[in-house]
């Protein structure tokens, strides 16, 4: 009978994995200056040190057995989807400017690294444990959160898809550019993001359950939970939203639909457009994290106090539905 391993070397063991297969994939890319494996490298190793980490467990219990498999589901699902798009684009635009260094592109795989496995560590420490912990409330609100997060970015990702792939095939001027602000994308302007956090925070509150006793493992519950803490610092702060916003807000800063389209939509949590519009600015700032930051690549013009209290949505005065009419009906504007 096979010994089973204790939870630190399930650790030390998924630590060099990583290392070596995210230095491994780099070598081959950097070589060949082939970009198309670097997203799929970091999603199979997701994969990978969940079923490292349940075969060398000590027991197979049910929450070890779901989480393993829902961590299996979202990995080939993102995998093959980012994987799908570089093939179809021929090429990842984010690599352009740094795939002939070394350092840089290296420092994405080194990030990468840290990346899976600190976000993997509450199914690492789950499938470590040797005693079984019966399943329970918070179990099952783990289990919601996962699914609703995980539809939510499958929602994003495919009527995003589809909007591109409708300006891409469109001979209409008006399409020949935009951003999509339909469908879940007129609750937030990054649900893709908000699923991607809550199908995390919802994981590591099902492997939570089981850090205690019996299994009292040391530091388990605070380790495991930088995976959503660090899943939301990256999107909220780093490569996630910021990247996304600026880009936008240099392309459309300017046409009165985008700025009616920021007033009225949520930058994350998912909001009904008219209950956005109408918050206070510090409820925005504060609650809903609509950061100062995501207003880089504004032109300064736009950008107008909104006074004590007030709502951004009343830069654009008039009806209560201005801005909705602005993103419905403005001219120029790409059908959606």
């Amino acid at each position: 009978m096979a010994v089973a391993w204790t939870w630190s070397n399930i650790l030390w063991l998924s630590a060099l994995v990583t290392a070596t297969l995210q230095f491994l994939t780099f070598l081959v890319a950097y070589l060949l200056q082939f970009d198309k494996l670097t997203d799929i490298s970091g999603a199979s190793n997701f994969v990978l040190l969940g079923w490292l980490s349940y075969a060398l467990g000590a027991n197979h219990y049910r929450r070890q057995i779901i989480n393993t498999l829902l961590l299996t589901i979202w990995g080939v699902r993102l995998g093959s989807y980012l994987l799908l798009r570089v093939v179809r684009r021929g090429h990842d635009a984010r690599f352009d400017e740094m795939r002939a260094s070394f350092a840089r592109f290296g420092s994405f795989f080194v990030f990468q690294a840290f990346w899976v496995f600190l976000v993997t560590l509450p199914i690492l420490f789950c499938n470590a444990t040797r005693h079984d912990v019966h399943i329970g409330a918070q179990d099952y609100v783990g289990w919601i959160l996962w699914s609703v997060g995980f539809l939510v970015e499958i929602w994003a990702d495919q009527s995003k898809d589809a909007f591109n792939e409708q300006r891409r095939s469109s001979t209409s001027a008006s399409c020949s550019r935009g951003i999509i602000t339909t469908g879940c994308w007129s609750w937030s302007r990054h649900p893709n993001y908000w699923g991607e956090i809550t199908l995390w925070l919802g994981l590591f509150l099902s492997c939570s359950s089981s850090f205690d006793d019996p299994n009292n493992l040391p530091g388990a519950f605070l380790a495991g939970l930088l995976s959503p803490v660090f899943t939301f610092v990256i999107l909220m702060f780093l490569s996630g939203c910021p990247l996304a916003e600026r880009k936008y807000n240099e392309r459309h800063g300017s046409e009165a639909w985008y700025l009616a389209y920021r007033a009225q939509t949520s930058p994350l949590i998912p909001l009904p457009p008219y209950l956005y519009r109408s918050l206070p600015t510090w409820v925005k700032s504060y609650l809903l994290f609509d950061l100062e930051m995501y207003k880089n690549g504004l032109p300064p013009s736009t950008i107008v106090p909104t006074g004590k209290g007030k709502s951004e949505g009343e830069v654009l005065r008039g009806s209560p539905n201005k801005t909705t009419n602005l993103i419905g009906g403005a001219k120029g504007r790409p059908g959606v």
